[in-house]
């Protein structure tokens, strides 16, 4: 039995197709966890602030020495107030970035089914 020839669009949209699946989920990965990071830093924003597990005590010597070196309470709180100025951005590009990743990777992996299909039929479905 002879293999049909290539599916409309040519194999070369097949495999732009196959690419763009991974591209599109891999962006529907990225924005969900922006979403999630977003609404981490809405959640703490009014939280008392921790190092170590323990709360970190607005006037006293303590230094806590996370990935970033060793900070003290000031720079601790500058750092939660800037989580908490952006999340409400992060939060509208994560749902917009996942917004536009389902369509796209529902609609790529949908040609990929139908040259599978047409890879074991010879015949093209629509």
């Amino acid at each position: 039995m002879s293999r049909p020839s290539a599916p409309p669009g040519g194999r070369p949209r097949a495999i732009a197709a196959l690419l763009l699946s991974a591209f599109f989920f891999l962006l529907i990965g990225c924005g969900a966890m922006m979403v999630f990071i977003a609404a981490r830093d809405i959640y703490v924003a009014d939280r008392p602030i921790k190092c170590g597990g323990e709360v970190v005590p607005p006037d006293g010597p303590y230094m806590c020495f996370g990935g970033y070196g060793p900070r003290d309470y000031d720079d601790l709180v500058q750092e939660r107030r800037d989580g908490a100025e952006r999340a409400p951005y992060m939060l509208a590009f994560g749902v917009l970035v996942v917004v536009i990743g389902v369509p796209g990777f529902r609609r790529a992996t949908r040609y990929v089914g139908r040259v599978q299909r047409w890879a074991i039929s010879g015949v093209w479905t629509e």
